[in-house]
């Protein structure tokens, strides 16, 4: 039989270590090490990790984790350029080093105590959970606008800030229902400029005084509310000017602070009289009306306890002369709150009554009215005429239903984060002006001063009002107190009447400036002063960074729903009814007076008068979400940013109950808004499995367990599991990645691509497995050295398409996804003590950090040196399986520019050790390629003829004894064979 040539010039086909290697195709090989195939029609050596470059930072890596990398337009400094941020975790301080174009600032983040980090950014903002769930998450953003430019409550410099993910609900802030009011107080609530002044905002809980209780109207570092009523005139409001019949009356603007310039205090005669009254006839120029344009009003106020208990009604007269002469409106006790102020509006046509006399005609001039209160005549606690406060009168103007209706009112606040996308949190009711106590007396019996020795009353803060012994149902007004006593002139309405023994009696202070307003019988227009104190009382600014504004609301006591009063815009400083509105309907100002440290960080918007009630737009249509959700927060061990969403897994909430089953998904374009109860993903639940990691592509989120991988489509308004795949799971986060061509990942079954329709085994390849269970798994457990793959790690190389899987060896299988092959890298990936991820880079190359000193190290795709270079070609039959062949030589095309330290040797008909050797000759010596600085031609003759005669087949190992330089290549393999005759 004549010679022939067998050639081998295709390599691509790659690692096939399942098959016999006989049985493998020409371009496939049994062992490909450290050889790169992607050169189609040439090997050449694989690259590898580069030896790195020290950034010159030092920090603490926690073993394959804490790198992330994320493209801004600033530098750390707020410098605009085009960047690439890498973000790096220190395990040692438990803060977060960041790299620019500058270099490394370091601890820029911040927690608490050890994290395992989990990052993701959605519009250039950063946030990191903790995966231990122990950590609450950060967000690290840029604030581009200042709050409050220019003012006194301005929030300084802006730039890169990190603060709590979470939208945390405001937890201060006051309401005080007060008419602003131009008087005259230096230490009270009507300054010359309707403003509050002294020490009631001096941020300071003691007083000067000894005789008015001045608590503080605001708290620092909130948003505080006044409210009031929209009023055309106010008649006579002084007790010298007033007449009071069963009663004696004065003027008190504390406890509560006045509706609207003073208070009328009416204490109820002692005497048996079922009745106390205020009236009064005003002065001619005076004269007032009710017609189809104005109203008439009172603000009304009587303490809970006896005084409210032995309440029948409140009648209010207006007409002229006396009440025979009036219309009535009768307000039975059932309509009254105790403890607030009851606003009760008079308007044309809805009166319950006439008097006897000569009542005038709506829309004449009217010049009286009276306010009497009823005692209930049976069953009373005492026959004392009752004791209460007023407040007016006033003329207002007559409105329509679309304003704000009878009913009973508070008001709530929320914060507002970030300008663009705001995300609102929930709201927070604006606290009471006072402070509403309750304990046990626990001195000896004194019949007027009650003794708490762990109460921490304000001294004298507590004058005027009321304090109820709920033992033996005696009650006083209380005169003095210290910080743990409260002194009254006389207990009254008791059994006993006094403080018994210690122990013996409990008692209740109830606030009387609280958050809460009663309007009775028609509608009134309110209106509105915010208070907006962004420091605290060092003073320096406190609100959080991210905090753009703020949304007021009102609530209605029978109703749900927080209905939308408007929007304070701290960015640019003023207030719009509506969050859609483009420009402001009023301008923030700096207070007036300026002392510090509250009024001298102070924002207001003074007089804010809606012209209607909205009744349209509600906390939960603005947010899709209702007031009910505990909570819009939660850590979480997994996150993917897709389709405008934020989707978080396996995760915690507030409370501490977790829900390792459990995705939630964002609102829309609120990448920190996860309201509970809202937007949960559970497609399987209690399955013995938690998620482990979360991506997304295709319009579908991959949710992968530690066995399974669940498909879910959320490509409609519904989302919906599309497919269950077992064995398809992943032990760790960081053994899945994402690629242009879809999801990979990796287990100890195999390594898998979702690319948007299905699952592809990428250790298959038209069918046919190429790499055995068995070889996979004793790689990515590094034999019995790695038993959970904690230490194996997946990447992606998109400049190749390669798909890099290094074990704990920091060995790698290297996958080309052009080719469908896979080759191994023998220590390629260096590692000195830990370790992070793999992440790419701004150049799109892969890379991690490792060591203390932070060495950043590059996988160079281009050809590197190589220790562990082996190539073994298939196990070559010539086509003829049965036949006898004898090899007479090989020749190789190959370069190398430096000694190649490339061994070559053979073995026959199956055989895996390669105990023959060639002869020397060209291009040959001593088993080894000699080096060529261009393309050269070596001729291999079997050193023994007898070894390569009459054999069944034929296989060639390349292999190294030292190190292949990164130059080496062979082009082609030419075997010169001649098959033996058959007999």
């Amino acid at each position: 039989m004549p010679k022939q040539t067998f050639k081998i010039e295709s390599f691509h086909g790659g690692l096939n270590s399942n098959s016999d290697p006989r049985d493998i195709r020409e371009n496939e090989s049994s062992s490909l090490k450290d050889v790169a195939i992607d050169s189609v029609g040439k090997i050449k050596t694989l690259g590898s990790a580069n030896s790195g470059v020290n950034d010159s930072n030092t920090s603490s890596i926690l073993k394959n984790t804490g790198l992330f990398v994320m493209s801004s337009d600033r530098k750390i400094d707020g410098t605009l350029s085009n960047e690439t941020l890498i973000f790096l975790h220190d395990n040692t301080s438990h803060t977060i080093d960041i790299k620019d174009s500058d270099g490394w600032s370091e601890e820029e983040i911040s927690f608490s105590g050890g994290v395992s980090t989990v990052y993701y950014n959605a519009d250039g903002v950063l946030r990191i959970s903790d995966s231990n769930l122990i950590r609450d998450p950060e967000w690290f953003g840029y604030i581009i606008d200042e709050r409050f430019d220019g003012l006194n409550a301005d929030s300084g410099g802006i730039g890169w800030r990190n603060v709590n993910q979470s939208l945390s609900t405001p937890t201060s802030g006051k309401c005080l229902i007060s008419i602003p009011f131009k008087g005259s107080d230096s230490n009270g609530v009507n300054s010359s400029s309707k403003e509050y002044i002294g020490e009631v905002i001096d941020g300071t809980i003691a007083q000067s005084s000894t005789s008015t209780a001045t608590p503080q109207v605001v708290d620092h570092s909130s948003v505080n509310l006044r409210v009031g009523i929209e009023y055309n005139q106010l008649l006579e409001n002084t007790a010298s000017a007033l007449d009071s019949d069963n009663a004696t009356d004065v003027d008190r603007v504390y406890s509560p602070y006045p509706f609207i310039e003073n208070n009328v205090h009416v204490i109820g005669s002692t005497s048996d009289n079922d009745h106390s009254d205020l009236s009064d006839t005003v002065t001619s120029g005076n004269e007032f009306t009710i017609d189809g344009s104005s109203s008439m009003a009172v603000a009304f106020f009587i303490s809970s306890g006896r005084q409210y208990n032995d309440l029948k009604n409140v009648i209010v007269f207006f007409g002229v002369t006396n009440n025979t002469n009036c219309y009535k409106w009768v307000i039975n006790s059932d309509e009254i709150i105790p403890d607030c102020w009851n606003f009760i509006v008079c308007a044309e046509g809805t009166h319950d009554g006439l008097g006897t006399g000569s009542v005038p005609d709506f829309g004449t001039d009217f010049d009286f009215w009276e306010v009497k209160v009823n005692r209930v005549t049976t069953g009373f606690i005492s026959n004392d005429a009752p004791s209460w406060k007023l407040s007016g009168p006033l003329q207002i103007s007559a409105t329509s239903i679309n304003t704000f209706n009878p009913g009973v009112y508070d008001f709530h606040y929320t914060w507002l984060y970030d300008t663009e996308n705001k995300q609102e949190s929930l709201p927070y009711k604006f606290g009471d002006i006072d402070t509403y106590y309750s304990g046990e007396h626990d001195a000896s019996d004194n019949s007027t001063r009650m003794t708490d020795s762990g109460a921490s009353f304000v001294t004298d803060q507590l004058i005027g009002r009321l304090i109820k012994n709920t033992t033996d149902g005696s009650e006083g007004f209380i005169t003095d107190n210290t910080g743990t006593t409260a002194t009254v002139g006389s207990l009254k309405f008791g059994s006993d009447n006094s403080w018994d023994d210690s122990g013996d009696d409990d008692y209740e202070i109830p606030a009387s400036n609280v958050n809460k307003l009663v309007i009775l019988r028609n509608p009134c227009l309110l209106n509105f002063d915010a208070y907006i104190c962004s420091n605290n009382s060092s003073p320096s600014y406190a609100l959080n960074r991210r905090i753009s504004g703020s949304r007021l609301y009102y609530k209605k006591e029978e109703n749900d729903n927080y209905f939308l009063i408007g929007e304070l815009d701290f960015v640019d400083k003023g207030f719009k009814f509506l969050p859609e509105a483009d420009t402001l309907s009023y301008t923030m100002i700096d207070t007036t007076d300026i002392t510090a440290p509250i009024l001298s960080t102070t924002a207001l918007i003074k007089a804010i008068s809606p012209e209607t009630a909205n009744t349209i737009d509600t906390f939960k249509t603005i947010n899709g979400f209702s007031t009910e959700v505990k909570s819009l927060d939660a850590k979480y061990k997994t996150a993917v940013v897709h389709g405008r969403r934020v989707y978080i897994g396996n995760i915690k909430r507030p409370d501490g109950k977790t829900y390792p089953d459990r995705i939630v998904k964002s609102q829309v374009n609120r990448f920190d808004t996860f309201p509970e109860g809202m937007g949960a993903v559970d497609v399987v639940i209690r399955d013995g499995e938690n998620i482990v990691k979360l991506e997304a592509f295709a319009d579908r989120i991959l949710q992968f367990k530690e066995h399974s991988l669940y498909i879910i489509n959320v490509s409609e308004s519904v989302d919906f599991l599309e497919d269950t795949f077992r064995n398809k799971g992943c032990a760790f986060d960081y053994h899945v990645v994402r690629t242009d061509l879809g999801i990979a990942w990796f287990n100890d079954h195999g390594c898998y691509l979702y690319d948007g329709k299905s699952v592809i085994h990428l250790l298959e390849k038209n069918n046919l497995r190429l790499i055995s269970e068995e070889d996979w798994s004793l790689f990515v457990k590094d034999g019995t050295d790695d038993p959970d793959m904690s230490s194996a790690m997946i990447g992606y190389v998109p400049k190749k398409k390669h798909l890099i899987i290094k074990n704990e060896n920091n060995d790698i299988y290297l996958y080309d996804f052009v080719l469908q092959a896979w080759t191994i890298g023998i220590g390629k990936i260096s590692e000195s003590t830990a370790m992070t991820n793999f992440a790419l880079d701004g150049d799109q190359d892969l890379f991690y950090i490792d060591n203390t000193t932070t060495v950043r190290k590059t996988w160079q795709t281009s050809s590197q040196s190589s220790t562990g270079f082996e190539y073994i070609t298939q196990d070559i039959d010539f086509g003829q399986p049965g036949v006898g062949k004898k090899v007479y030589k090989v020749i190789i095309t190959y370069k190398s520019g430096a000694t190649t330290n490339v061994q070559i040797d053979y073995d026959v008909n199956g055989g895996t050790t390669f105990p023959y050797d060639f002869a020397n000759g060209n291009n040959f010596t001593s088993n080894e390629l000699a080096s060529a600085s261009g393309w050269q031609v070596a001729e291999l003759i079997p050193d023994n003829a007898s070894e390569s005669n009459n054999i069944k087949s034929f296989q060639l190992r390349f292999a190294t004894d030292g190190t292949v330089p990164s130059g080496f290549e062979i082009n082609d393999i030419t075997i010169i064979y001649r098959l033996k005759n058959i007999k």
